[in-house]
């Protein structure tokens, strides 16, 4: 690497590490202010409190990552412009687009490591953050789940697209009041059992008490097939066990990417519509990839206007961001909506911001 291409990536990455740092501050102070009230009157120990923040971090380095990457790039090349050193980089016949290539690598490089550290870190503090909120809130090992002896109202899907469903669950006598299991064929239910009892044997579930039907599918309505009652009867094939129904459902910002793409080709498969999770499955990737495409166009805007200040480059960075993050928030509410095709709709304030970027760089560049 030679020692114009260290200089800048220096500045940069310099730039990078103060602007990062700071806005994590600046979320943690803001967001202690807002809750301070609550822990005081929920008597929060200090220790907890801190542990809080302390598994906030990862998100919040994540969220202010691409604001932090474009501010980076507007100080760090527009000071060197304001002191004429690109100028004097230009005139010694290197191309602009050579000049700014340390900074594009990086960004490359950021955004590949933010993508590993969103499915990872983010992921795993999240779920930390989840059970030392319940602490917060009263529980006493913060597993929720757990350590309730009787959990309503749960539902949950099998590896093979099964549906169960239970009234109530009694996790120490690992029985169920009320329970239910449907099998599907893509959108269509095949059979349906509901008993009023459901007890694991240590292998399977025994269900007491209820009714068996299947369902008979013609060529193009679904109509009701045999049914039969029983006394008891065990259920058959691959089923979920008992600790499957005291795990909580995780929120798809807490699961990592191959683990939310494998929990949508099962609710593809029983028929669910997986539309509005498969949109958050591509913005783990989009996400990331924005770090890179906002270096690219805060260097074409710091080339662009060579005379950018330390104020009008912060501006700068605050407008863009709004814009941004409306553009994000957009593509997501139309990709939920089912207006725009998930990927579309995780892309979409990429795509813009690359296309202008380039059409900033084309025009630097000339």
């Amino acid at each position: 690497m030679k020692i114009l291409d260290r200089y800048l990536l220096w500045q940069f990455m310099k730039s990078w590490v103060i602007a990062l740092g700071s806005f994590i501050i600046v979320f943690v102070i803001i967001d202690f202010f807002e809750k301070i009230g609550g822990y005081i009157d929920r008597g929060t120990p200090a220790m907890v409190v801190v542990r809080l923040y302390l598994y906030q971090i990862p998100y919040f380095a994540m969220v202010v990552m691409p604001v932090s990457m474009l501010l980076a790039a507007l100080f760090s090349i527009g000071r060197i412009s304001r002191d004429n050193e690109l100028t004097a980089m230009l005139a010694s016949g290197r191309p602009l687009l050579r000049i700014l290539l340390p900074v594009f690598v990086m960004g490359l490089i950021i955004s590949w490591g933010s993508y590993h550290f969103n499915d990872v870190a983010v992921t795993r503090s999240n779920t930390l953050l989840e059970e030392w909120q319940a602490i917060d809130e009263g529980e006493k090992t913060g597993k929720r789940a757990e350590n309730k002896d009787r959990i309503k109202q749960v539902l949950k899907r099998g590896e093979d697209g099964t549906l169960y469903w239970g009234g109530t669950y009694s996790v120490k006598g690992q029985s169920f009041t009320d329970m239910a299991a449907m099998k599907f064929d893509g959108p269509h239910l095949l059979e349906l059992t509901a008993a009023e009892q459901g007890i694991w044997t240590g292998e399977t579930w025994m269900l007491k008490d209820g009714v068996r039907r299947s369902m008979a599918r013609d060529d193009s309505t679904l109509s009701e097939g045999n049914h039969h009652r029983f006394e008891t009867s065990l259920l058959t094939g691959p089923v979920l066990i008992p600790e499957d129904f005291q795990r909580e459902e995780k929120k798809p910002e807490a699961m990592e990417y191959n683990e939310l793409k494998r929990h949508i080709e099962r609710a593809s498969r029983s028929g669910e519509n997986a539309e509005r999770m498969l949109v958050d499955l591509h913005i783990k990737t989009s996400y990331p990839m924005a770090n890179f495409i906002i270096v690219i166009l805060g260097a074409a805007l710091s080339a662009t206007r060579r005379r950018i200040s330390l104020a009008s480059g912060f501006g700068w960075t605050v407008g863009l961001a709004f814009i941004y993050i409306l553009l994000l928030r957009l593509g997501l509410s139309l990709g939920h909506s089912q207006i725009f095709p998930p990927l579309l709709a995780a892309w979409v304030a990429n795509i813009l911001f690359l296309v202008v970027g380039l059409g900033l760089m084309v025009r630097a560049s000339r």
